[in-house]
């Protein structure tokens, strides 16, 4: 007989311990589940298996590819097929009676009897069936006296209970039964297949079995299922020797010390110092437990740290978690994959930490962690931070930050503005009143731009700026930055990160500050910039420009446009909109689309171009090097390469430094240029009125790039050691990323600002180049990753 595994869970019921491995891949005593199947199905002499798979494949063929005794077939569904739907999905594997079983659940039933039942009954199916006390999380089934299945139903309530026969999703079925299921479609055996058969008197049998059965399909069966192993209530092969009830695996280094009790399980290569490691727990391969740490009935995975003076009590820490020095973690907690907790961590009942999570010391979790990054250092980035409202941005969490911000001022004012959203404005008042009691004066702004609020902040000499707007709904955006460089330097991130992780307990400043609500930051905006183009110029020059688009921004930066005297023109654009018909119609010179918060915009030409956003950057530097008087600049690592052709053009001499670097060795005006679409347009319009060039001719010295980016995941831990071996791989530029400068484009490879992630940014100037540099690089970062 051959078997069908179903293998493709994705079992949300289990997280976080299924967040990067599929359901099948956990492991039971350093064994994933689903090898205790297959060791099972060897066991009846079946060696010839089928894997349906869905959820994270790899993972499962990876491990099970070099396996000799059985014979995998694998089945990869696309979209969700159901459960029996996924099993026509590999009926070309069958040819005759096979069984269905699944890959996730731990049994020991007598599948030589239960086939010998079904031969016995001449049954077209035979489902086979368990007793169970309490059949909730289960189908329930009657079986009458023969053994013929009368009734059945999904997951009952306790007063739909009719039985406490369960079914346990394993089935002995004959092929020309596959002929009622549906290809390609989702289709369930319990749901949909089994009423069909019945509904054809096609005869169903269940086959009540004696034995083990358990459904791993919680945090608390999952921790049974351990318990029942080194019980002996289920028969299975568990790795390693045992002496007196305790498995111990080769390599292990254990502390005369110790005291471990029986049964429990001790995996290959662990490192247990003076510990006391209780009865029912399983400490996984290579993991290390350090001296007084006190082990109650908790599952410790692979490679997993546990620090001095650690007391964990019935919870699972999963692969790489680090745990440090004088935590607990109480019942039911579950510590997800590549966690850090720094110590004296307190991790309360059935809590649960999702992947790659950070505590900072003597931080308690009352509640999941799924969103972000948790504590991790470096959560700030030059902009700021995005969150997910309801998850990783919280009431309590920007509290935590408005409040380690105010302390960093240390009572010089802040400059606050929000999109006018509804819950824009909510944040912004949370915020301004966090700011005014750290001692803060607030400067107050409802519905103007990051270069307004920007602005203002400077006329009124405020040291922060704080942006706050909405994106579609569900995210939010703080943009935390300096005013005169648009960002927020290295400094003041790590300034605001340690208030941040010193938990905000202190103010800087007993003395409250003031808020005061500003109502004329857009004309300080236009007041501003004013004084600083030569509108006379402008004048007599009569030029025009057309603004598409119906958005508030469109609408200020008309009244902009118009204060320059330069020409304003609207259009709504839409479907139907053609750029260089629009503008010969109106007589503009050219038209631009602004982005909302008007850092960049998009440019139309009357020859039918368009410069995008990345060639508007460009543009911008084409301003700023007209202007400069020096033959040397500073350009970030990241430039586009159409700046340094531009720098080559001039004749100016040019070397990659930092973002931050960059933006100092500019005037003030010019890296406004950079953050100000508005003010951009305008010193372009100057520049045409005063040479006399026009917008082509501009842009025919920006050649269309290429641009091609993509995010590598990679741990945390991993960061350092792949930009440092891309360094060293080859000649490049290394200053806030590596540089790989070619004649026709370059390679840019850097770590993601706060996530466990490398860059690859690539250009070409034609399409093909910059695919062929992005897979060029992209693969050298994962060849240095898989090592």
């Amino acid at each position: 007989m051959k078997a069908i595994v179903m293998a493709g869970g994705e079992g949300t019921r289990l997280r976080p311990l299924t967040c990067t491995v599929p359901k099948p891949m956990v492991t039971l005593l350093g064994k994933p589940i689903l090898e205790y199947t297959t060791q099972h199905l060897f066991n009846h002499k079946i060696t010839d298996m089928a894997f349906t798979l869905m959820y994270k494949p790899s993972i499962v063929i990876d491990y099970f590819e070099d396996k000799k005794d059985e014979k995998i077939e694998y089945f990869i569904e696309d979209t969700p097929l159901g459960t029996a739907g996924s099993v026509k999905n590999a009926s070309s594997f069958i040819d005759d009676t096979f069984l269905v079983i699944s890959g996730d659940a731990l049994t020991d039933i007598d599948i030589t009897k239960a086939y010998e039942f079904h031969k016995s009954k001449q049954a077209k199916a035979t489902i086979v069936l368990k007793k169970m006390g309490s059949p909730l999380e289960y189908g329930v089934v009657i079986a009458g006296e023969r053994g013929g299945v009368e009734r059945f139903l999904e997951k009952p309530g306790w007063e739909d209970v009719f039985s406490d026969t369960v079914n346990t999703g394993i089935y002995i079925i004959e092929p020309e039964v596959l002929d009622l299921i549906p290809a390609s479609r989702q289709f369930d055996f319990a749901k949909d297949l089994f009423p069909l058969m019945m509904d054809k008197k096609m005869p169903i049998f269940g086959y009540i079995a004696k034995g083990y059965w358990c459904d791993v399909g919680n945090i608390e069966s999952y921790i049974k299922a351990h318990e029942d192993l080194l019980n002996g209530e289920v028969r299975a092969n568990i790795k390693g020797k045992c002496i007196d009830g305790i498995y111990i695996c080769d390599g292990v280094d254990i502390s005369n010390s110790a005291l471990i009790q029986s049964p429990c399980f001790i995996g290959e290569g662990a490192v247990i110092g003076t510990a006391k490691i209780g009865s029912y727990s399983s400490i996984g391969k290579g993991a290390r437990i350090a001296g007084n740490a006190n082990i109650k009935r908790s599952i410790v995975h692979a490679g997993a740290s546990i620090g001095k003076n650690t007391k964990l009590s019935s919870c699972v820490v999963a692969e790489r978690s680090v745990i440090g020095q004088g935590c607990s973690i109480y019942e039911g907690a579950v510590i997800g994959q590549g966690c850090s907790l720094s110590g004296d961590n307190i991790i309360s009942p059935r809590v649960k930490l999702w992947p790659e999570k950070w505590l900072s010391a003597g931080a308690a979790a009352n509640e999941n962690i799924v969103w972000g990054y948790g504590e991790r250092a470096g959560f700030l980035s030059k902009a700021g931070f995005v969150g997910d409202i309801g998850a990783d941005v919280t009431p309590i969490r920007l509290s935590r930050i408005f409040g380690a911000a105010a302390e960093y001022l240390s009572g010089k004012s802040a400059a606050v503005c929000s999109d006018d959203t509804a819950f824009g404005n909510a944040v912004l008042k949370q915020a301004a009143g966090i700011f005014t009691m750290g001692g803060v004066d607030v400067f107050s702004m409802r519905g103007v731009t990051k270069p307004v609020c920007a602005y203002a902040a400077q006329t009124m000499n405020a040291g922060l700026c704080i942006s706050i707007k909405m994106h579609k709904q569900t995210q939010l955006h703080v943009d935390l930055y300096e005013p005169d460089i648009f960002m927020l330097s290295k400094n003041a991130r790590k300034k605001i990160e340690a208030k941040y992780f010193m938990q905000g307990e202190r103010f800087a400043d007993k003395t409250c500050g003031k808020e005061t609500q500003v109502s004329s930051a857009d004309d300080f905006y236009i007041n501003t910039l004013y004084e600083k183009i030569d509108v006379s110029s402008i004048e007599k020059a009569d030029v025009c420009v057309l603004i598409i688009g119906e958005k508030k921004i469109d609408d200020f930066a008309q009244r902009v446009f118009s204060e320059c005297n330069i020409r304003v023109k609207r259009h709504s654009g839409g479907k139907d909109f053609t750029a260089a018909e629009a503008l010969r119609q109106q007589g503009a010179d050219f038209a631009v689309k602004l982005s909302r918060n008007a850092k960049d915009c998009m440019i139309y030409l009357d020859n039918g171009r368009v410069l995008g956003t990345d060639e508007f950057c460009t543009l911008a530097y084409y301003l700023i090097f007209s202007s400069i008087n020096t033959n040397d600049v500073k350009l970030p690592s990241s430039v586009q390469k159409n700046v340094t052709d531009i720098a080559h053009m001039i004749g100016l001499n040019y070397t990659y430094v930092s973002q931050q670097e960059s933006l100092y060795s500019l005037a003030a005006n010019n890296r406004r240029l950079l953050f100000d679409a508005i003010y951009a347009v305008c010193r372009l319009f100057e520049l045409i009125a005063r040479t006399g060039t026009t917008i082509n001719e501009i842009a025919q010295a920006i050649e269309p790039g290429h641009i091609r980016v993509r995010q590598i995941g990679c741990g945390w831990e991993d960061i350092g050691r792949v930009i440092k071996t891309v360094y060293n791989s080859a000649s490049a530029y290394a200053n806030e990323g590596i540089r790989f400068d070619d004649s026709a484009g370059y390679g840019y490879i850097c770590p993601h600002s706060t996530r466990p992630k490398i860059i690859v940014r690539t250009e070409g100037y034609t399409e093909e180049f910059a695919d062929e540099l992005c897979e060029k690089y992209t693969n050298m970062v994962r060849n240095i990753i898989k090592k």
